[in-house]
């Protein structure tokens, strides 16, 4: 009966944390905390944009080489 308790108590404190990141998130605000929940759902939906594809390139200078080949390759 406890562990039925305490597991359900700590799901919805799991889930409360969870959807304040991702109301913080969505209101345009800093991460407000440093829990590891909070900030899953911080960054959960997030656009990747840029970040997303400069990962794959060892320095920023290879990353613009790369973008300035592509805009040529597109005009």
């Amino acid at each position: 009966m406890f562990n039925n308790f305490f597991s359900n108590f700590f799901h919805r404190l799991e889930e409360d944390q969870y959807q304040q990141g991702c109301r913080d998130r969505l209101q345009g605000k800093l991460p407000q905390k440093q829990d590891s929940i909070y900030l899953s759902g911080y960054l959960s939906d997030r656009p990747r944009g840029l970040d997303d594809k400069i990962q794959y390139f060892s320095t920023l200078e290879t990353y613009l080489e790369w973008k300035t080949r592509c805009r040529r390759h597109t005009l």
